[in-house]
């Protein structure tokens, strides 16, 4: 990853008695990940049952590395918020977490799933805001009949983190 070092993590996603993500659903009491703000992370997304699980991560887009150990097709190479991850698959994805600090979850988005709590949470950066304490603030709009462009949301963060990620990251033993 051109000599980066990238915190490498692993969720997986399984069927016991419930739905869960590393043998864990949802606790709004837990955060499972701790990305630093604006930092790389490769995460490893691994499906234990033969389920198909759309595992849609809040916040970022992301990079698929590899399906298995492959490449991903041509079509899943540019960035998304969703990957399907097939019946007993590992699929790897790098992403830079930021602009924002708080947190945020990651959860597979079958409705069956979801429903059944088959999510996490991650903090990004320390002391952000918690969506259970802290109330969404709006967004101010430019009058109406303004000729002028909107504030651009990048100008006002506390980091540049918007530089492009490379396209293959080397593979770490987990």
């Amino acid at each position: 990853m051109n000599e980066r070092h990238a915190e490498v993590r692993t969720f997986r996603f399984g069927r016991g008695q419930d739905w869960t993500i590393n043998s864990k659903t949802w606790s709004s009491a837990r955060v499972d990940a701790d990305p630093g703000q604006c930092k790389i992370e490769v995460w490893n997304l691994v499906n234990a049952g033969n389920w198909v699980h759309p595992v849609h991560i809040h916040l970022i887009d992301f990079q698929i590395l590899d399906r298995n150990g492959l490449e991903p097709p041509q079509y899943e190479r540019g960035w998304k918020d969703v990957v399907l991850l097939k019946e007993f698959e590992t699929v790897r994805v790098v992403a830079r977490f930021g602009p924002h600090r708080g947190k945020y979850m990651m959860h597979c988005h079958n409705l069956v799933h979801e429903d059944h709590d088959m999510m996490n949470q991650f903090e990004v950066g320390k002391g952000g805001p918690d969506p259970l304490s802290d109330r969404a603030k709006p967004l101010l709009a430019p009058p109406l009949g303004s000729t002028k462009p909107p504030i651009l949301l990048e100008e006002c963060l506390p980091c540049a983190c918007f530089e492009q990620l490379p396209n293959s990251c080397p593979k770490q033993e987990t």
